[in-house]
């Protein structure tokens, strides 16, 4: 069905839809005892993955990650 859903990152694994939305990532999410939910849920996007950071200092991180692979 079409709709919009709101979930947590550990209740959706294993599920996946067309656009995903992150919201509040700060950089508690990626600490290497939590970047595997984060990665969980950015693998959740068919088509679209948006990625909603809560400071400046995390948007720098993920978007040097993203540039490095």
């Amino acid at each position: 069905g079409k709709g919009i859903w709101g979930s947590t990152i550990k209740s959706f694994k294993g599920l996946e839809a067309d656009c995903i939305i992150l919201t509040d990532i700060s950089k508690d999410h990626l600490h290497p005892r939590r970047i595997a939910d984060f990665y969980v849920g950015c693998t959740r996007a068919k088509n679209i993955l948006k990625i909603v950071v809560s400071d400046s200092e995390t948007q720098s991180f993920i978007k040097n990650q993203s540039a490095n692979t």
